[in-house]
Parts: structure tokens; sequence; C-alpha cells
């Protein structure tokens, strides 16, 4: 709440923190082996053993993009597996009805999704100015990233780079970069189910909650099978990702 008039010589008035959403993260392990054998070894002659190192590197890195691009391209339909929580089983990353817990509901999402413009960019950078706190006071961090595929990185650039508005011939000054701090942030790679469309608007690291969390980094060993003297290379990682609040980001799965 708001701070109360104090008289003086007079009490303080007294609020106590309410109870906040609990959202838990669970991590998962990943791992991988490969064989290869003692007559692999011993005839090694076009240096593919020596790659074997590098192609497991490749299978983590793509492990971790695919589960971290998930939880924002499915982020209007589905929670992330490693998530559970208190709020409405229904209730995404980004929705159109994000309950308060002073009552009331607030939208991260526009009511329908659209393409981005510079009409529907500002809609987001407002949407950003509109959120507030669980007690509805006003809750303002600026946007700072515009997360996208590839396919948008053009357009966002013209969009938040160029001097002039790039949507037409008017020779108008282009606003977003004169009142916005926003840069495009293209993700290398999305995998699984993607929507080109699709486009996210992200305060600063710190003022969101969308979080990627590690239990064991990417760790290798190598041993050597008894029985068979064939060598096996495993690699091994375990973590989690999710959000615990949907305040400081802004999506749209596009038109």
């Amino acid at each position: 709440p708001m701070l109360v008039e104090k008289d003086e010589g007079g009490a303080y008035s007294n609020s106590d923190p309410g109870e906040a959403w609990l959202t838990q993260l669970d991590h998962i392990a990943y791992g991988l082996y490969s064989t290869i054998t003692h007559e692999a070894q011993a005839d090694e002659r076009y240096g593919v053993i020596r790659q074997f190192p590098d192609s497991m590197r490749e299978s983590a890195e793509a492990t971790i993009n695919y589960h971290a691009s998930r939880v924002f391209s499915n982020g209007f339909s589905a929670l992330p597996e490693y998530q559970s929580s208190n709020r409405s089983t229904s209730e995404y990353l980004f929705d159109t009805t994000h309950d308060l817990k002073g009552g009331g509901t607030q939208a991260n999402r526009p009511s329908t999704d659209a393409d981005l413009t510079a009409t529907s960019l500002w809609a987001a950078v407002n949407a950003f100015y509109e959120m507030t706190n669980e007690s509805g006071l006003p809750w303002y961090k600026p946007p700072k990233k515009l997360l996208i595929p590839h396919q948008l990185q053009q357009k966002a650039i013209e969009l938040l780079m160029s001097d002039k508005y790039p949507e037409n011939a008017e020779n108008a000054i282009n606003a977003l970069r004169k009142a916005t701090e926003i840069m495009p942030v293209v993700w290398p790679y999305w995998l699984g189910s993607v929507d080109p469309d699709a486009w996210y608007l992200l305060a600063d690291t710190a003022n969101h909650q969308v979080k990627f969390v590690w239990r064991e980094r990417p760790r290798t060993k190598m041993a050597t099978e008894d029985l068979t003297d064939n060598l096996l290379y495993f690699i091994y990682m375990r973590y989690s990702c999710g959000w615990a609040d949907y305040k400081g980001t802004y999506g749209t799965s596009g038109a």
C-alpha cells in the first residue's frame, strides 16, 4: 500500500507483507555417452575420434537452447516442465489475465496477437508503463531487450535503430529510438516448434524473473571398459529453467 500520513508524535500505521506466489523449479539431469572401440582407437587415421568432444559440446548446447527457448515459445500455452506453482494451472508466462494478490488482473500479452510493427511495439512499451505490483501500485521497469528469432532481425533493427520512422515515407523522427533504450537480441537458434513471428520484450535481467539455474554445469569424463578395452566418453549436466513472475516481460506469438 501507499504510505499513511503520520501525526506528530503519533504511532506508525502497520502493514505486514502478505503471502507471495510460490514457484518451484526442479532440476533435471541430462547426459549421454559414446563408445569408441579399442580397434577404432588403434586404427584412427582421419581425426574422427578427436571430434567427439566437439560433438558432445554441440549436443549439450542444443539441449540447453531447446529447453531455455521453450520457456518463451511455449509461454502462451504451457508451463516449463521444471516448474510448479500455486498460480492457476492455466496462467502462463504470457497472459491477458494474470491474477493480482490485491485483486484484479493485468496483462503482458496483447488481447489479439500482433506481428512486430512500430504500433505493436509501442503497445508493448506502454504495457510496461501500466504494470503494477500485487497491491496495484505502479511497477515500472523500462523494457531493455527485444528478444526475437533471426527471421525478425531486420525488422527489429529498422524499428529500433533507424533515425527516421521506418514504416512510411513522411520523414518523421523514430520515436522508439528517441524515447527508449531497447536493443534487439537475436537468439542464436531456437529449437522445437517455434513461431517465426513471435517476439518478446524484456526488462533488464535484474528486473525480471525468467530464470535459468545451473545445478551442475556440463562435465565430461572418459573411462576404459575393462572387458573390451573400449573407451567410453561421457557428458553430464543438470539444470532448470522457468519463471517466478511475469512482471518485466511481454510477449506475443505474432498475428
